[in-house]
């Protein structure tokens, strides 16, 4: 899924949870993203042909990585799990 190109948000991981706000105001956009049983230590977005794409990923150290959809701030599918070293 592609965002339009006016399409900005800001991702912040905050503890357990992922909060989207705006640009401008810094408002949180929509429920707190959860699913996670330790804190969140990594997070990244996407650019795809110079245009954002409506995702975030994140790491935690709980073994897993998850994949959120931003316009619908739901996980997209189970986590992906990772033994721990």
């Amino acid at each position: 899924m592609t965002a339009p190109r006016r399409w900005q948000v800001i991702v912040v991981a905050v503890g357990r949870w992922l909060r989207l706000a705006g640009p401008a105001t810094g408002r949180r956009i929509g429920p707190l993203l959860s699913g996670r049983t330790r804190p969140v230590t990594t997070v990244a977005t996407a650019v795809t042909d110079g245009r954002p794409v409506a995702v975030a990923v994140t790491g935690s150290d709980d073994g897993t990585v998850r994949v959120w959809d931003l316009t619908t701030h739901r996980q997209t599918g189970p986590a992906l799990t990772f033994p721990h070293p």
